[in-house]
């Protein structure tokens, strides 16, 4: 039953509409939903994941990337950085928000990002980084708005960022 009722919410059947139903009955509505379900692509390929956490001090940022020289399959670096946000450039990043207490907006439209952190929930975006530079944004929470700055880096210089971020105290 709770499985005809997940499907049955997915395709916007009421839940009186599923105990209606006798136990073998399954409608066509549950078979769409589940084709549906099964169809799904996979997500986009990306070579660098960051999740980011808004919170009232501070956006807290989670990289994950393949690390081709440790054992190690994913190399991780958790911050809660105050600086801007790098980004290696020609790579595909995964961008993932959420929050810890507010709903928080971030905006940067020169890389088309715009994203809603929100508690409980996470919202993704994946950015090919195709340009060089320094971008600024805003990120907004409760009436309030602050810039935020994106470095997109090339490889080396990224590496050295990833490095020289990964030894600060907002890092371990």
């Amino acid at each position: 039953m709770t499985r005809r009722l997940l499907v049955a919410i997915a395709v916007g059947l009421s839940a009186s509409a599923v105990a209606a139903q006798s136990p073998g009955q399954r409608p066509a509505d549950d078979a769409r939903a589940l084709e549906l379900l099964q169809k799904r692509t996979a997500e986009p390929a990306h070579d660098l994941e960051i999740l980011l956490t808004g919170t009232a001090s501070a956006w807290r940022y989670k990289f994950r990337w393949p690390d081709p020289v440790a054992a190690a399959p994913l190399h991780d670096i958790d911050c809660a950085w105050r600086g801007p946000l790098a980004v290696p450039l020609g790579k595909r990043v995964r961008v993932i928000a959420t929050s810890t207490d507010h709903i928080y907006v971030l905006k940067v439209p020169a890389l088309s990002l715009d994203m809603t952190g929100m508690p409980g929930r996470l919202e993704t975006q994946i950015l090919d980084m195709s340009k060089a530079g320094q971008f600024v944004g805003t990120a907004t929470a409760q009436k309030m708005q602050w810039p935020i700055n994106v470095h997109v880096l090339d490889v080396a210089g990224f590496g050295a960022w990833a490095r020289t971020t990964a030894t600060t105290d907002a890092c371990r």
